[in-house]
């Protein structure tokens, strides 16, 4: 069989899929929390909200709090891998992802992409960045025993943790093997999200994915959270943000100006690959590597805060 082809999606080439593996919750555990809130009684004359969102609602003060299983509208619908694969003709397999991602965004067979005359890309980043407010899945360690990353490969799939998605022969944006004269498949990597273990009404086995944001649109983003991030980007004094001068990517010289996010060591991020091993920390870590626009996005919120407690 070839392992490079996954259980999970329709193979873009149209290879047959392999079998997925048995998977049981225990497999899907998410990593501890590393900030852990000690409840307090509610106080219905507090001045602000917590940035846990705990008792928003007095009646239900748990109610869009941080770290709680995300709400459900239809019952999940899992095999036995613990993960829904199947079309809802229940004959096929679910199309793959990064198929999926290109005719969205309109890519032509001859890899051209279709421009919008009216949309461009400050929305799609606005959506996101709203997106990123409102949840962020617990995570599996996706480290394995040697430190190495484990759902990278195309084969990684065969640890329950891992559901890599291959890159379609056609992709007119990644190349799909290592190297043009490489044959072997690449994926992109994709790690489940970390979840606990349940049964439903029939007794069958299903999940309860954890949002780690607070389900309301309160900025998490830029303040955090939980009280431990949100002590680290707080200035506490005036309402302010801490803000730095930001470096070049040496580390040094004049910088790009104020208004830019804290720079810790990249010990404090797991995706933190600059050359000078800092990254810029907000209250989202997602925003660590995703790019130039999201940077801009969150200037634009730390100092439109700032100025208006000034």
């Amino acid at each position: 069989r070839n392992l490079a082809v996954s259980p999970y999606w329709a193979d873009p080439e149209g290879h047959p899929a392999n079998q997925a593996p048995d998977t049981v919750p225990d497999d899907l555990n998410p990593s501890p929390p590393s900030c852990r809130e000690v409840p307090v009684p509610c106080n219905s004359s507090a001045r602000y909200r917590s940035l846990s969102g705990r008792c928003n609602n007095l009646q239900h003060p748990h109610l869009g709090t941080s770290g709680q299983p995300m709400p459900r509208i239809l019952p999940p619908v899992y095999d036995f891998s613990l993960m829904r694969t199947l079309s809802i003709t229940g004959s096929s397999l679910l199309p793959n992802p990064r198929v999926v991602s290109l005719r969205l965004r309109q890519v032509s067979p001859q890899g051209q992409t279709l421009h919008s005359p009216s949309l461009n890309l400050l929305l799609m980043q606005f959506g996101q960045f709203i997106d990123h407010d409102l949840s962020v899945f617990a995570e599996i360690n996706e480290f394995g025993r040697e430190g190495k990353k484990k759902c990278e490969e195309c084969d990684s799939w065969v640890d329950p943790a891992c559901a890599p998605i291959p890159i379609p022969e056609a992709d007119p944006h990644l190349n799909p093997h290592r190297t043009f004269s490489d044959r072997n498949k690449r994926c992109l990597p994709f790690t489940r999200s970390g979840a606990l273990g349940g049964r439903d009404s029939s007794g069958r086995a299903t999940l309860d994915q954890l949002s780690l944001n607070t389900a309301f649109i309160d900025l998490s983003t830029v303040y955090g959270s939980d009280h431990c991030r949100g002590r680290m980007v707080r200035l506490y004094s005036g309402g302010q943000m801490v803000e730095v001068m930001a470096m070049g990517e040496s580390g040094q010289g004049q910088g790009f100006g104020r208004g830019f996010p804290p720079q810790l060591d990249q010990r404090h991020f797991k995706n933190c690959r600059t050359t000078h091993r800092t990254c810029f920390f907000s209250g989202d870590e997602r925003w660590v590597d995703s790019g130039f626009c999201h940077t801009h996005m969150w200037i634009l919120w730390i100092v439109l805060s700032d100025s208006t407690y000034s």
